[in-house]
């Protein structure tokens, strides 16, 4: 989510372009490159900046369905546990 509040404003002389998002593979930790150390997991297309509450709305969004799936997530844990 940091790297999302980090996108150019709508204010910004960004033209456009791409943002790589990678994540840090544990069972890789000890490579002895460290680029190798991570892995690929998207690519977004930034075709133009967005206003600051666009930004924010669409922030506010992704925070309710990661706090929806952590409930859904903490509810079927739940019933494992109990069964």
């Amino acid at each position: 989510m940091e790297m999302l509040i980090r996108l150019p404003g709508m204010d910004s002389t960004f033209s456009g372009g791409w943002l790589f998002d990678y994540e840090f593979e544990e069972l890789l930790q000890f490579e002895s490159i460290v680029s190798k150390r991570w892995r690929f997991r998207s690519a977004y297309s930034i075709d133009s900046p967005v206003s600051e509450q666009d930004k924010k709305n669409g922030l506010e969004e992704l925070v309710l369905q990661y706090q929806n799936t952590q409930r859904s997530n903490a509810t079927g844990e739940n019933l494992t546990r109990r069964a």
